[in-house]
């Protein structure tokens, strides 16, 4: 599971079958992404997975949690603002759009991941 990469947030469903955990491992879509090992028949871990492009983004994805019935994980992601929506606009709505929550501040998110962790 651990590599010589940065790796946080690491979260354990309660009944210790699968491991959540954000790294910059390479193979990453973005530059932290969420990750999630399954516990093998055997009681170790499996290689960890990518929790692919449903979860992730090209920005930092980090600290996964999973709802209690494992069907949707929440999450925060350091998305941005793309220049290209603010090219060509106001003063003020290029301001709003820097100081909205959208803007690399960890804005929380949430995605349904029961066929995910099915497989």
């Amino acid at each position: 599971i651990n590599t010589k990469y940065p790796e946080i947030g690491p979260w354990i469903t309660p009944d210790e079958k699968v491991l959540l955990f954000s790294s910059d491992r390479p193979g990453s879509v973005g530059s932290m992404d969420i990750y999630y090992s399954k516990k093998g028949s055997d009681g170790n871990w499996m290689p960890p997975q990518n929790a692919g492009d449903n979860v992730n983004t090209p920005f930092g994805d980090a600290i996964p949690v999973l709802t209690p019935d494992g069907k949707y994980l929440f999450y925060v992601s350091f998305k941005g603002i793309p220049v290209s929506s603010i090219k060509g606009k106001k003063y003020k709505d290029i301001l709003k759009a820097l100081n909205s929550p959208q803007n690399r501040d960890g804005t929380s998110y949430w995605v349904d991941v029961s066929e995910l962790l099915r497989k």
